[in-house]
């Protein structure tokens, strides 16, 4: 089993929530092998785990800088000195939990301690710097952190402006000033903790104001502002930033870093991922434990458990998230990869309890997840040792159906199964069915679109567990098929959730099991391929 926790943001690491969560698993399943993989996306700890991963290959150097309120704060670099690489954690000079208990102030509130820790890490010798944008009481665009590094963000009266949110509505030019010689050879990497561009309905004001302290009537205005910002940027740097994806990280800090250092916004749960050998444990664990302090439908923009719980689901793990809280939003539909969701909380408490507990319960409900799934383990052992049949293999035959879009692409008439995973049509055959029969039939009846085979695509395996939790491995041989007519698609009432024809640009990024990519993939060639002969 894999646990790899998020931070509990203001209340635990993902180091000592990953521990504590593993330490109580190992309690109640002592059989179980149990590896730690603590979490990050760009948000508070992202330092503390990349320096766990990289161990003696890294050092950290402090430094102080100024606050997210114009104090100081003491912050850290962490350096790659073989890789001339440095990691900066934005969250670290402007975050949130830098600010006293009760206090937001995003009008003040200024990313310049960033740019500080950037351009340290920049005349120490890095040449590639990787700065974590999430956490952040910010909400400036981060018109702080191009300050800091020389830039000039000036008013109408050719003035600076002031820190914070004000000065969105006071900026009219901007001039990178000294940022193109400090930056001479240098690459900026941005680890982006979610998805959302800087301004509109999914920007970062809209978004993520308010828990900075926007309050809802200064929204509208807040965000127009913001997007005269992205406006002037795009004016004076050339660099395109409305509605690009993740530029609304860290209050739209990712926007000025992508702006004025030309930085590459990256999939800061992904990249940090794979940096630290997450994604490696994957193809041995069985079942996959993550979660962070709340989940809610943010959880799906691009958070480290979600993006977690992509990769685990694509290779066909089961997933379980523990929170400290969950969302109804959450709850009421699970994000694509999840398998079941947990809080920590053992009934209505209050914020500051759940803080002050937040260790002793992860570990209870660590304790309580192995017990459940030890007895589950017992179970298919017995299953098999008793003479249970599960194990062997079953066949099914199916049909991956492929048209021409409006647009001259391709389509793939898919189905969501009740497990909320995307896969071509298939089913068992009747007595007295032939195989190409029964696969035209499969495709109509889960599907409502009757199709004609074109070719067989050939056999895959799949393995799934039984009803009494005894693997099984079930090949399924695929045909090639067109549609007939343009009904549907309609849903199987109580077999499958959708049915719909997914545009090829889509088709991998759907939660999907194993070997569907595969299967599709060759269904589109073959169809290239006979349209074109």
């Amino acid at each position: 089993m894999l646990v790899a926790m998020n931070a509990f943001k203001g209340a635990l690491s993902s180091i000592k929530a990953t521990r504590a969560l593993a330490s109580g698993l190992r309690v109640g399943f002592p059989e179980a092998e149990v590896t730690q993989g603590p979490l990050a996306d760009g948000g508070d700890g992202t330092l503390e785990v990349m320096a766990s991963a990289l161990g003696e290959r890294a050092r950290t150097e402090y430094l102080e800088v100024s606050g997210p309120l114009g104090g100081k704060a003491k912050a850290m670099v962490l350096f790659v000195p073989g890789e001339e690489m440095a990691v900066v954690e934005s969250a670290l000079a402007c975050g949130i939990a830098l600010l006293p208990s009760g206090v937001r102030d995003p009008w003040r509130a200024t990313s310049y301690g960033v740019g500080e820790l950037i351009r340290y890490a920049i005349e120490r010798g890095s040449r590639t710097v990787l700065v974590g944008v999430g956490g952040t009481a910010t909400n400036d665009g981060g018109i702080g952190m191009a300050r800091a590094l020389g830039a000039q963000i000036i008013d109408n009266e050719g003035k600076a402006v002031p820190p914070g949110i004000q000065g969105l509505f006071k900026v009219s030019r901007v001039l990178p000033g000294e940022i193109p010689d400090l930056l001479r050879g240098v690459k900026v990497l941005v680890a982006c903790d979610v998805s959302n561009p800087l301004t509109g309905s999914e920007g970062a004001t809209r978004t993520y104001g308010p828990q900075k302290g926007v309050r809802p009537e200064e929204v509208a205005g807040i965000d127009a502002a913001m997007e005269r910002y992205g406006t002037i940027l795009e004016r004076d740097l050339g660099v395109k930033i409305l509605g690009i994806p993740q530029t609304g990280a860290g209050g739209g800090l990712a926007a000025g870093l992508k702006a004025f250092l030309g930085g590459e916004l990256l999939d800061g749960a992904r990249f940090i991922i794979e940096q630290t050998g997450v994604l490696k444990a994957l193809d041995t664990a069985d079942v996959v434990i993550t979660g962070e302090g709340r989940m809610d439908s943010q959880t799906k923009k691009g958070k480290a458990p979600q993006a977690l719980a992509s990769e685990a689901r694509a290779r066909g793990k089961a997933v379980i998230a523990v929170a400290g809280s969950l969302g109804f939003d959450l709850l009421e539909g699970l994000p694509d990869g999840f398998s079941a969701a947990f809080s920590t909380c053992p009934g209505p408490v209050s914020l500051e309890e759940a803080i002050q507990n937040v260790e002793k319960w992860l570990f209870f409900t660590g304790k309580q997840l192995g017990t459940v799934l030890r007895v589950g383990a017992v179970s298919r052992m017995t299953a098999v040792e008793t003479g249970h049949p599960g194990g062997s293999e079953e066949r099914s035959y199916g049909g991956v159906m492929v048209r021409k879009a409006s647009n001259s692409g391709l389509e793939v008439l898919l189905i969501k199964d009740r497990f909320g995973v995307y896969a071509p049509p298939k089913g068992h055959l009747e007595p007295g069915e032939d195989p190409a029969k029964g696969a035209v039939r499969e495709v109509l009846e889960e599907t409502g679109v009757l199709g004609k085979i074109v070719a067989e695509i050939g056999d895959t395996t799949y393995a799934y567990l039984d009803p009494l939790g005894v693997p099984t491995r079930k090949s399924v041989t695929y045909f090639l098929m067109t549609p007939v007519s343009e009904a549907g698609p309609t849903p199987q009432l109580g077999e499958t959730l959708d049915a719909a024809w997914v545009s090829e640009d889509r088709l991998f990024n759907l939660p999907s099991y194993p070997n569907n990519a595969e299967v599709i993939r060759k269904a589109l060639d073959m169809y290239r391929k006979l349209a074109s002969s």
